[in-house]
């Protein structure tokens, strides 16, 4: 009785761990005239209303990976109830007064509905850096997430380990 106690258990953690992976893809485009280390970001965050679970710790670990690596932060996350303007928001970009301004807007919210309920399964992010005052943008990237935001082991901090990655290839960040 014991040993097939002990296979049901160990076959329900290794199902367990198998879901709780997350997969990461990450795609960018740098303007070859962009070729500035860059020391001061201001960041603004947009998300859907259903995704708080993963783009407020998303924001907190990009915030703290972007400051571990010598990038001085500040930060923006838009409220849908927030009375706040376009143009108190610049002009906190122009008090903070970044090299750049990174956005990282949401575009896609994946959920999965199961036996269990509904779980988000995955996001699509467009993150992209300007210069204050221009408007194309000189590098942007595209993030695919995927897997079981409820039991896997921290998808935003996976998450922001490959934005740092790309940041750091692409020699926008040492």
């Amino acid at each position: 009785m014991k040993v097939i106690f002990l296979n049901f258990f160990a076959l329900g953690f290794i199902i367990t761990l198998a879901s709780s992976c997350t997969t990461t893809k990450i795609d960018s485009n740098k303007s070859p005239n962009f070729n500035q280390k860059v020391s001061k970001i201001f960041l603004t965050v947009r998300g859907s209303e259903g995704s708080k679970e993963f783009m407020k710790p998303l924001t907190t670990s990009l915030v703290s990976e972007l400051t571990t690596h010598g990038v001085e932060c500040n930060y923006y996350t838009f409220d849908p109830l927030s009375l706040e303007t376009d143009k108190d928001l610049i002009e906190k970009i122009k008090i903070y007064n970044p090299d750049v301004v990174m956005t990282v807007v949401q575009t896609e919210r994946r959920v999965t509905s199961g036996s269990m309920g509904r779980a988000e399964t995955g996001a699509t992010l467009d993150i992209r850096l300007f210069i204050p005052n221009q408007d194309n943008p000189v590098w942007r990237a595209s993030v695919k997430v995927d897997g079981n935001f409820e039991v896997a082991l921290n998808p935003a901090k996976q998450t922001t380990a490959k934005i740092i990655e790309k940041l750091k290839m692409d020699g926008i960040i040492d």
